[in-house]
């Protein structure tokens, strides 16, 4: 399964924001040529996760979690079963309870990866769907509901130096993310345009 999404992203862009982001809120630093550099970054991020749910007033970002996200896609295009799913106007909730795992930061080759845990994860909002099981199409839109249990993801950041008033930052020019998750549940209202015969034997969280 493979999830495409401005979430993720602005997740990752905030693992980022943490190194900078003031003491105070933090309680450290991290310099690029400590040897306990990947220590500091995880506890870092592990800082900026639990802080989701209040938001970073200091450098202008809002509340994380629950996040509005307006589209993003679940695609699953392997198999006997196939389903493509757009969402739209959705909430995210289940950031502030992220486990970073493990860091591995190179400065000098500009790279960041993340492991992490994500207990739970649940998405809710709008859907539209497209695809098949086996030979049966299956197409509908409604209401939708999404609990990600168990979710081991990995987030691996390429970037370049770019200077700008003198420093040094690193500029993001690749960011994979891979994720698995132990378990889903979902439930998808109007699937097979209604068909309830069909509908109903659907996985309800």
């Amino acid at each position: 399964m493979r999830v495409s999404s401005q979430i993720l992203a602005v997740a990752c862009f905030l693992g980022l924001l943490g190194i900078v982001t003031p003491a105070n809120k933090l309680g450290t630093e991290c310099l690029a040529k400590s040897p306990n550099l990947n220590e500091c970054v995880k506890n870092v991020a592990q800082g900026v996760f639990s802080n989701m749910h209040l938001g970073f007033k200091e450098v202008g970002v809002p509340i994380m979690d629950p996040l509005q996200v307006v589209k993003m896609d679940i695609i699953n295009g392997q198999g006997s079963v196939v389903l493509n799913l757009e969402l739209t106007n959705t909430s995210h909730s289940g950031l502030s309870k992220v486990i970073v795992d493990r860091v591995v930061a190179d400065p000098e080759k500009y790279s960041l990866d993340l492991y992490i845990t994500v207990p739970n994860y649940n998405i809710e909002g709008l859907y539209k769907a497209k695809g098949k099981i086996i030979v049966l199409p299956i197409q509908g839109e409604g209401d939708s509901y999404f609990k990600f249990m168990g979710i081991k993801a990995v987030w691996k950041i390429k970037g370049e130096p770019k200077v700008k008033n003198g420093k040094t930052h690193m500029k993001i020019t690749k960011f994979d993310v891979e994720i698995v998750p132990k378990d889903l549940k979902m439930r998808l209202e109007n699937l097979f345009n209604g068909n309830k015969e069909l509908g109903n034997t659907r996985d309800s969280p």
